[in-house]
């Protein structure tokens, strides 16, 4: 019983030691897990305070170590919650902000853009966005090269553009010289259509006023122009003289209208011996005074007849009642002329049969060889033996028209 009772007393004092080397363990591992939870709240609150920074969140205000002690192990839950719902804001954010930068780059045409995940990457996200900022840059450039040009020419049509009001102000900056494009080409367009008008006026025959073909059009409408004003210049000085030939034609106008009423009064005279030779002739005052007929007039060529007179085959001559001193008689009124019809060597006649009156038949033709004072003579035509002495000779009527 004695032994026993050790047994168990060595048994209850090794039961008392282990109880106390474990009860010393515990407390060790219990103060490494407080110091380690407040290690992982500090964490937790510089990582949220860093999450805070210029994002205009105050999460980490709520995410205190204190906060987040052991002993407010039943409200750790809900707080760290607003940790997640801060990151997955940050998140989105981000994930908007690359997309953004993304669509940027695209609009300004950045060459070998990355994709979204490129952009989303904190590996790759500062080179693309690196891209993105030059090619921004390159696009600024280009718009404040191209506005200095707009304002340089401009500047050649006596418009003032301001290239800082063309980044602020875009298309109203631009309205004057809009407005000034607008009016040259109002003014180009009524220059063309004039100068068509105008070489349609000096025979120039196209005018084609596009790009290729404008400076030939208006060299063309110069040229017809000029032309146009040599011709007027010679015109004028053909004016000129025709102007001093008038002042001449006027002065011999004169000249004449003197001379005019000179005739005039000789006509007066003449009419009234006209008028005395109507009484002599017997001639009524109304009647159209008889005109006389001139000496070889074919009017008393055309009353002229005669006669062959002889005939001679053997010398091959015929002779004829009429010579240069034939007179033809012409009655004036009550009166009587006589006038010369004034034959000559080579005229042709006709020796006929009958009497004029009664149709005389044709017989030949002659031309008178030589002319005597009441007597000619005609060389016989070949191949004609029909004339004989008493045929009528006269002139062929349509000879004398």
């Amino acid at each position: 019983m004695k032994v026993m009772n050790v047994i168990l007393s060595i048994l209850i004092l090794i039961l008392a030691l282990a109880s106390a080397t474990f009860s010393y363990f515990l407390f060790e591992k219990r103060d490494s897990m407080i110091k380690g939870w407040g290690k992982l709240a500090a964490t937790i609150h510089n990582a949220s305070t860093a999450l805070d920074s210029h994002s205009s969140t105050k999460v980490a205000a709520q995410l205190t170590p204190a906060e987040l002690s052991h002993e407010k192990y039943a409200e750790l839950d809900a707080k760290l919650q607003k940790l997640v719902a801060q990151s997955r804001q940050i998140v989105a954010e981000r994930d908007e902000l690359a997309d953004a930068l993304r669509r940027i780059g695209a609009a300004v045409e950045v060459k070998d853009l990355g994709s979204e995940e490129a952009f989303r990457a904190i590996a790759t996200y500062n080179a693309n966005k690196n891209a993105v900022i030059r090619g921004v840059s390159d696009t600024l450039k280009r718009r404040d090269a191209v506005y200095r040009k707009l304002a340089d020419d401009a500047a050649k049509l006596d418009v003032n553009l301001n290239t800082r009001d063309m980044v602020t102000d875009g298309s109203s900056a631009l309205s004057p010289l809009s407005h000034a494009l607008v009016q040259m080409r109002t003014r180009r367009e009524f220059y063309e259509s004039n100068l068509k008008i105008i070489g349609s006026h000096v025979n120039v025959r196209s005018s084609d006023f596009s790009e290729g073909e404008y400076r030939n059009s208006v060299q063309s409408t110069k040229s017809g122009v000029e032309k146009f004003r040599r011709d007027f210049d010679a015109k004028n000085a053909e004016l000129d003289d025709v102007r001093r030939e008038l002042i001449a034609v006027n002065a011999e106008l004169k000249k004449r209208d003197v001379h005019i009423r000179g005739l005039n009064d000789l006509i007066n005279d003449k009419n009234y011996t006209i008028k005395s030779y109507k009484s002599a002739l017997g001639v009524p005052d109304d009647a159209e005074p008889p005109v006389p007929w001139r000496p070889g007039s074919k009017e008393v060529r055309a009353k002229t007849v005669g006669e062959v007179v002889k005939v001679n085959p053997e010398y091959g001559y015929i002779a004829i009642n009429l010579g240069s001193g034939t007179m033809v008689k012409q009655a004036l009124g009550e009166k009587t002329f006589e006038v010369n019809p004034q034959l000559e060597k080579g005229m042709e006649m006709v020796v006929a049969r009958g009497s004029l009156d009664n149709e005389a038949a044709f017989i030949s033709r002659i031309k008178m060889d030589e002319i005597g004072d009441d007597c000619s003579t005609a060389n016989i035509p070949a191949g004609s033996n029909a004339i004989k002495v008493g045929d009528i000779v006269y002139f062929d009527k349509a000879q004398l028209k």
